[in-house]
């Protein structure tokens, strides 16, 4: 008569362990890098949005604080860990509103900084097309801006 087994043996119970050990590193992995990419994605869509704001304001002539001062434009001036979205008034600039970059850096600025959205869809104070590079976890996010006041 064939004795029924019931169980398991120990290498089979360590195969398992161990697979399922391998499975979970290379899982945890994966998932930190995929969180690492998407902090900087978040940092560089945060900016552009920034500029993307600058620009609206700018085209529809929004005038924060100029009071009677005529409006030159909407500028965002780009530092390595924050931003600085301004008003600029013929006789003056205003600080409207500062923005920490989390989860990256810029280490490529604009060729010319700040950037000056000019009223009534005006253009740039670019005079050619320039690229913010922002960098974070070995990952590289570029945004770039034209003359024209394209963002892409």
């Amino acid at each position: 008569m064939l004795k029924k087994r019931f169980g398991y043996t120990l290498i089979e119970i360590l195969v398992v362990i161990t697979i399922g050990v391998i499975l979970g590193t290379v899982g945890m992995v994966k998932y930190r890098d995929a969180s690492r990419r998407q902090a900087v994605d978040a940092a560089a869509e945060k900016l552009v949005s920034a500029l993307r704001k600058a620009q609206v304001n700018a085209a529809s002539g929004v005038k924060n604080s100029c009071g009677s001062s005529p409006l030159e434009g909407w500028q965002v001036k780009v530092n390595a860990n924050n931003y600085v979205i301004q008003v600029k008034c013929v006789d003056s600039t205003y600080d409207n509103r500062t923005e920490n970059i989390e989860g990256a850096s810029v280490t490529s600025f604009p060729s010319s900084n700040p950037i000056l959205f000019k009223v009534l869809n005006q253009g740039t104070n670019i005079t050619e097309t320039t690229t913010i590079t922002m960098t974070g976890y070995g990952t590289v996010k570029n945004i770039v801006v034209t003359s024209t006041g394209e963002i892409l």
